[in-house]
């Protein structure tokens, strides 16, 4: 699978689409969104940081490997 699969699956999961995530992320068109869900980019550090805040639980690593939970599970503790 795919990093773009797997953020289309990431934003359903969420209820959303591509429109309404590009909207959540300041954007009013969802072209950025439809190139990574493509594969035709790459995300840069700042969109995951940005995807972050809009779903706090969703795993990047999951997002970025496909290993794992797509989701932190809640017992998953962050050491200081």
């Amino acid at each position: 699978m795919t990093f773009g699969e797997r953020l289309k699956i990431i934003y359903t999961i969420y209820g959303d689409s591509q429109i309404t995530l590009a909207k959540k992320l300041g954007h009013a068109r969802g072209d950025r969104i439809s190139r990574y869900v493509k594969n035709k980019h790459y995300p840069e550090v700042t969109f995951l940081l940005e995807l972050k805040k809009i779903y706090p639980t969703v795993n990047l690593h999951y997002l970025l490997t496909g290993e794992g939970p797509y989701k932190i599970p809640e017992d998953w503790k962050v050491e200081d």
